[in-house]
């Protein structure tokens, strides 16, 4: 099966371009059936507009193809042998890309799409793109190596853990992580064997093993939000948790050496979206293999699920990251801070970023331009750090809005544009 899917844009955000118009991606999300059994999920590219698939039932085969960017992109991923190809293009581009039947040979697979310049009737055009070539296998969560010369390289890998309950869920995920100019993959695994607990789950949520010394510097991503919490009343017990933990492990002992990250999950804490790019140096580590993984735990929360991401990505601007060491944290925040929110302006969500040098009840409002309030995004103590919030405008008009920050004795504003 495959169809459009959507998603928290998270690792987009992460490349920091200051024209993002939105916090949403749409994706080509995938799963196999097997004799009853649904896969894991696995998504692909990125503005995505139309999903189709080309299945070869007797091999458990598959070609997957989707158009991107009103049709200026046509792409394609194969499954063969349980395992994806790297991302290719389809020859021409075009509008609503459409596959055949392929009748168990990848060779009887034909593409067509319509002609992305021109207005209905759409004129229809064959695609002269070949589905046979081969590819050589490198397991779930790698995207294997085809021998076609339209490889699409620049491609950017995550994978996220996603718990619910009664309708609400918890994503945890890491992503982007590369060590030097290699790309850190996941550990592979058998994506058409069912994940039934949160234990299967953390088995499957670690990276390959990488070396590392004390001159080497590790740039990832990660984020954690949860989705549907305006039902977590009913649909949550006062008991009900979820947390996790983003840790790097030695691979020889399988000693956590370091907790790059946590974070957790209840019934009144639910509106927290978090993410981040961590630029992690090395300093002090012993050589050696390493590798990184997700640890969940909750309590009442038992319904699992897991998420392969792969979708093409600009370079990354390091420039953004945030520097941490092995203890996980940054550098000590010295002073109060309140932040440009980005995107701006921005449609119809920003995130807000602010520091405290010291603990304090913080208020964090937004107010049109007639002084009066529209929303607040913060009410309440907060430990000394970095923070952040998020801003959903969707009920309000375009126009230019103020934020205002309030703690101990320090006070700021500033301003954002809202365009719809």
């Amino acid at each position: 099966m495959s169809w459009k899917g959507s998603k928290k844009n998270v690792l987009d955000k992460t490349l920091n371009k200051e024209n993002s118009e939105s916090l949403w991606q749409y994706m080509t999300v995938t799963k196999v059936g097997k004799e009853s059994n649904w896969s894991s999920f696995s998504s692909f590219g990125s503005n995505v507009e139309l999903s189709s698939v080309s299945a070869l039932p007797q091999s458990e085969s598959a070609v997957v193809a989707w158009t991107e960017n009103n049709g200026l992109f046509t792409k394609y991923v194969k499954r063969s042998n349980g395992t994806y190809s790297a991302i290719q293009s389809i020859s021409p581009s075009g509008k609503n890309v459409i596959l055949s039947n392929g009748n168990n040979d990848f060779s009887n697979i034909k593409a067509m799409v319509y002609k992305t310049y021109s207005t209905a009737p759409y004129e229809i055009l064959k695609s002269s793109t070949s589905f046979s070539a081969q590819q050589t296998s490198q397991g779930t969560g790698a995207l294997a190596k085809d021998n076609s010369t339209d490889e699409i390289t620049e491609i950017t890998y995550g994978r996220s853990g996603v718990i619910s309950k009664n309708g609400v869920e918890f994503v945890f995920a890491v992503g982007n992580i590369t060590l030097g100019e290699e790309k850190i993959m996941f550990k592979p695994f058998v994506d058409t064997i069912p994940i039934t607990n949160i234990s299967e789950l953390n088995e499957r949520l670690r990276t390959n093993s990488f070396k590392l010394n004390g001159n080497s510097t590790v740039y990832l991503s990660n984020y954690y939000y949860s989705v549907r919490p305006s039902v977590a009343d009913t649909a949550l017990s006062e008991t009900d948790k979820a947390s996790f933990r983003l840790e790097l492990v030695e691979e020889k002992t399988n000693k956590v050496i370091s907790i790059l990250d946590k974070g957790s999950f209840d019934k009144f804490n639910l509106n927290t979206n978090f993410d981040r790019s961590y630029e992690l140096s090395c300093q002090g580590i012993s050589e050696g293999d390493y590798y990184l993984r997700i640890v969940i735990e909750s309590e009442g929360i038992e319904s699992c699920n897991l998420n392969d991401i792969y979708y093409q990505a600009d370079e990354l601007n390091k420039e953004k990251y945030t520097k941490i060491g092995l203890s996980g944290e940054t550098s000590k925040v010295t002073e109060y801070a309140l932040e440009n929110n980005y995107p701006n302006p921005f449609n119809p969500s920003t995130k807000i970023n602010f520091q405290l040098p010291e603990s304090g009840l913080v208020t964090l409002k937004v107010f049109d331009m007639l002084g009066q309030e529209v929303a607040t995004l913060v009410n309440e103590v907060k430990d000394a750090g970095r923070h952040s919030a998020t801003f959903n405008a969707s009920h309000l008009s375009s126009g230019t809005y103020i934020y205002e920050i309030k703690v101990n004795d320090f006070r700021k504003t500033q301003k954002m544009m809202l365009v719809k």
